[in-house]
């Protein structure tokens, strides 16, 4: 559901006007989890999403004694 697959098209200024650069990019929505275990030995987690595309890497902020966090988190992954 959060992730859509789009493109960038940009005119080239150095060719004519039928000649565009295309950049393919991905948006990723990170918005919750539920019911983590804990990670820690008081019985609490500090947890953290990573999303990793080809070799980009995003990272949500962690959400302090959580086992239910909230992210709603955006991030945007370039193709090569």
């Amino acid at each position: 559901d959060g992730i859509k697959d789009k493109r960038l098209i940009i005119p080239n200024e150095y060719n004519n006007d039928e000649d565009k650069i295309v950049i393919y990019y991905l948006n990723v929505d990170v918005l919750h989890a539920k019911n983590l275990k804990s990670a820690d030995f008081c019985g609490n987690s500090d947890p953290y999403c990573e999303v990793v595309v080809n070799e980009q890497m995003r990272r949500t902020q962690p959400i302090t004694n959580s086992m239910n966090p909230v992210w709603n988190a955006k991030f945007i992954f370039f193709a090569d």
